[in-house]
């Protein structure tokens, strides 16, 4: 099974920080995760966090056999 390790830190209660760690981990496991988020989160203004979090969903429903592991997600408020 395909794990994707994640560490948070205060610091990564920043939306754009967490999704582009969020999205390195995930393309650990497969490259084409997450890659037209990259190119929005890049952008002079992304878009709203709602928008990217459904597209990174869709992009990871085809890989429900994997697991993403944090040892960390009680340092983060958010999302």
């Amino acid at each position: 099974m395909p794990v994707a390790w994640l560490s948070l830190d205060e610091a990564d209660n920043d939306l754009t920080r967490f999704l582009t760690y969020l999205i390195a981990a995930l393309q650990r496991t497969d490259a084409g995760i997450g890659v037209d988020i990259q190119a929005a989160l890049a952008a002079a203004q992304a878009p709203l966090a709602g928008i990217l979090l459904t597209r990174l969903v869709a992009d990871i429903a085809g890989w429900l056999t994997g697991a993403v592991e944090s040892s960390s997600w009680s340092s983060t408020t958010t999302p």
